[in-house]
């Protein structure tokens, strides 16, 4: 059963909080189930925007889809189709935001989203450029064909890389990456992506939040040193050889994406860092985190998640969301 209550898009397991309208420079945060006191995920974002018209919660029912269909893929800023790749036989139930990302499935899988600074970017195939997918329909996909973070992240990652590339809000190096925070009842995993040297393929990295942290994503990225050893860690085979190839890898040392692929906080020093510091300092006090310090490129300054001191509910995100 879907419901909507005040700002609070909930089914039985993850929340999703939906605190403002989807607009620029959204924080985004993702919780895993056992950092929470019902034992829910939660994946939610607040927007530092500058007003405009809201956003309306759309619903798609679940869809039969004949043999040899197509699925259309739309620009994300004009809505016309620029591509299209094979359908699938059946299209789960899902929400979404008019003109924005997808939220929630029947499935109770579920989105944030947060722009990102990015080394290499790319335009859509609408305005004279070269990739097909934006963050919109990469969303969207996965919430039609998935029941789990991990093929979300896995599905997003192959489509933009092996099928058409990769575009973000803007061509601008500030604004040419994404973050998207998943989760299903069960996991909860931040996935960074961004265009590769070509325009026609993408790069992108996902890390899972351990089932007792909480992660903030402030339009910056914040997977930083991978073990690639781990199922908590998926990088494209292409990442290593273009950081390598740019120098921005020494080949040798354990990949740090963000290292290599971000350049820290946009706008001035600490438009990123000091909100997520005061998100972690608001849920886990006792680390006593240092506010002073600043993302940059190679320092992200604060953890990739922290254990909250407490279970946390939808009110403690809220309570974060409003304190800046």
């Amino acid at each position: 059963m879907w419901s909507l209550c005040r700002t609070v898009v909930a089914v039985t397991l993850p929340v999703v909080v939906l605190a403002k309208p989807l607009a620029d420079h959204c924080t985004g945060v993702v919780v895993g189930p056992k950092a929470t006191v019902d034992g829910s995920s939660l994946v939610g974002q607040t927007n530092d925007a500058e007003g405009g018209p809201g956003s309306s919660l759309v619903f798609v029912p679940t869809k039969e889809h004949a043999a040899g269909n197509l699925r259309p893929i739309l620009d994300q800023e004009t809505g016309v189709q620029i591509g299209s790749i094979p359908q699938v036989a059946r299209t789960f139930a899902y929400t979404y935001t008019t003109n924005g990302y997808g939220v929630m499935n029947e499935h109770k899988l579920a989105f944030g989203e947060s722009t990102c600074s990015a080394r290499i970017t790319a335009s859509s195939l609408a305005h004279n450029g070269t990739a097909l997918f934006s963050n919109k329909e990469l969303t969207h996909i996965a919430l039609e064909r998935c029941s789990s973070a991990r093929c979300a992240v896995a599905l997003m990652g192959n489509l933009a890389e092996n099928q058409g590339g990769f575009y973000g809000e803007s061509n601008d190096v500030n604004t040419g990456g994404e973050a998207l925070l998943v989760a299903d009842p069960a996991e909860a995993w931040v996935f960074h992506i961004l265009a590769d040297p070509t325009g026609k393929s993408a790069i992108w990295a996902a890390q899972r939040v351990p089932n007792d942290h909480v992660s903030w994503v402030p339009n910056t990225f914040v997977i930083r040193e991978m073990d690639l050893s781990s199922d908590a860690f998926m990088l494209s085979p292409n990442a290593a050889a273009v950081a390598k190839e740019f120098g921005w890898w020494d080949g040798k040392s354990r990949f740090n994406f963000a290292r290599a692929f971000s350049l820290g906080e946009y706008s001035n020093p600490h438009y990123s860092s000091r909100r997520l510091w005061r998100a972690f300092d608001l849920l886990a006090p006792s680390l006593r985190l240092d506010p002073s310090l600043e993302i940059t490129d190679v320092d992200g300054a604060y953890p990739f998640s922290v254990k909250p001191d407490h279970l946390l509910s939808t009110s403690d995100i809220f309570r974060v969301f409003r304190d800046y």
